[in-house]
């Protein structure tokens, strides 16, 4: 009787599951988001699981090994692994969350984990340790109880979902792409690192260090950018491999850059310009992003993208815009500050800017990163009005139009190549503001990841486990 019972509920459980999915989605009546919160739109997940994450000892108190568990956990990777979009919502304690979610969050699960004050032992029912019920509906309920089995509650939704496809629009890849969470638009560029006699060659630029950063980290990221076609397979590569969905405009060139350190800390280097491509239209833009996340606006140099491209961009969702091409010209081949003249027009619709200290000293007149940062604030504006300083080996400051926050630099970090550097701090400081970190966590963060791109020669490629364990040895060295 109570295996039939589970069998009955589950099956009732895959119908409520899906018919109110599908029936949502056919209808366009998902779940209304506010525009103005660019975070509250980690609700137009398809699935939801609520559930306790479990810690489980497999093999007894005596041996065996300690794990992550629980119905919702099991269900919600293996729906994240089907390519589904996936949000889970949990009770742990907060000292279990770095180690118990981690997997998780890795594959671009979107957890909410509310406070409790003991760790879950496996249990019966729905009820948490304060005895409030976890609602069911809508989503995939989670039992902890023995003998339950997630896994047949999911393959019963698949099947489910399967003989249920003609009630779904079929609209592609495009539609695919209207999903990511995070769309990146910046040249794609073929860097020769070392100068034209020595070195190496490389895919570059602030779209593709950004998006790798997002993907590695367990986002959906897509990309637009341009390029020659012949450079496509070579220097989309990385990118296609990581999951990323690229769109590529066509050009009759490739932006080409060479690049010469020019001390040994990384903080000044050379650049040339060996070709550029075409500029970047309204036309490129996509015709929307996902419920008003993050678009984020990577050009090189000044002309990639005007003020109207900045204003069309931001009618589609939150500009974060990464400053350094609206301050660099093309002179003579070679790369050269100038000031951006439509600063102000400019700032006024982004929501984020990130610059470094010279391009924050160029843009406000002020020496002082600190200062710098404050006065970008004020100019932006859009909510939620944040600007970033980075200081290459001397961390960064973020600042809003009431305070300020500054961000020491990981110590020890082995300095390998900073090309990029600033990328992944602006691209990793966004993932972790999407997922309701405050300013001063989502910024520690942030510079951890930079520690693995400045350590290596290319993209950043560390996993969310690895930079979750390095920050937390940080906090613990610094007490």
């Amino acid at each position: 009787m109570a295996r039939a019972a589970r069998g009955a509920w589950c099956q009732a459980a895959a119908d409520e599951i899906v018919c109110t999915g599908v029936a949502a989605r056919a209808r366009g009546m998902a779940e209304l988001h506010p525009a103005a919160d660019w975070r509250h739109a980690r609700v137009a997940s398809f699935f939801h699981t609520i559930g306790h994450i479990t810690r489980d000892r497999v093999g007894g108190t005596g041996g065996g090994r300690e794990q992550a568990g629980g119905a919702a956990r099991y269900a919600a990777l293996t729906l994240r692994r089907l390519g589904e979009r996936m949000a889970v919502t949990t009770r742990m304690a907060s000292p279990d969350r770095p180690v118990l979610l981690a997997e998780l969050q890795a594959a671009g699960a979107e957890v909410t984990a509310r406070q409790d004050m003991l760790a879950l032992r496996p249990r019966t029912g729905h009820a948490s340790p304060g005895g409030n019920t976890l609602p069911r509906s809508p989503g995939v309920a989670g039992h902890d109880a023995s003998g339950s089995k997630p896994r047949d509650l999911v393959l019963a939704v698949a099947a489910r979902a399967r003989g249920m496809a003609h009630l779904q629009p079929r609209r592609g890849l495009a539609a695919r792409r209207m999903a990511s969470l995070f769309h990146t638009i910046g040249h794609i560029t073929r860097d020769r690192v070392g100068g034209a006699g020595g070195g190496r060659e490389q895919a570059g630029g602030a779209a593709h260090y950004a998006a790798l950063t997002l993907a590695r980290l367990g986002e959906r990221v897509a990309v637009t950018t341009r390029l020659a076609p012949r450079d496509r397979p070579a220097l989309l590569a990385e990118l296609k491999a990581a999951g990323v969905e690229v769109t590529a405009r066509p050009s009759r060139a490739t932006t080409t850059f060479e690049s010469v350190w020019l001390d040994a800390a990384m903080r000044r280097r050379a650049l040339t310009v060996g070709a550029r491509a075409a500029p970047f239209t309204p036309g490129d833009l996509p015709a929307a992003t996902a419920n008003g996340f993050p678009l984020l606006l990577g050009p090189l140099l000044a002309g990639d993208m005007d003020v109207r491209f900045i204003e069309r961009a931001a009618a589609r969702g939150v500009v974060a815009l990464d400053a350094q091409g609206m301050v660099r010209a093309q002179r003579d081949g070679r790369v050269a500050a100038q000031p951006w003249a439509d600063m102000e027009a400019g700032l006024k619709v982004v929501g984020f800017v990130k610059a470094d200290a010279e391009e924050a000293a160029l843009l406000t007149g002020e020496a002082d990163p600190l200062r710098a940062a404050r006065r970008l604030a004020r100019h932006l504006g859009t909510a939620p009005r944040e600007a970033i300083v980075t200081m290459a080996g001397d961390g960064a400051v973020i600042a809003t139009p009431r305070s300020a926050q500054a961000i020491a630099a990981l110590p020890g970090a082995p300095a390998v190549d900073a090309t990029g550097c600033g990328d992944t701090f602006l691209a990793a400081y966004l993932a972790r503001r999407r997922r309701g970190d405050g300013v001063a966590a989502a910024g520690r963060f942030a510079a951890v990841c930079a520690t693995f791109t400045l350590e290596r020669q290319g993209a950043f490629a560390a996993s969310l486990p690895r930079v979750l364990a390095r920050l937390d040895g940080w906090r613990r060295r610094s007490g």
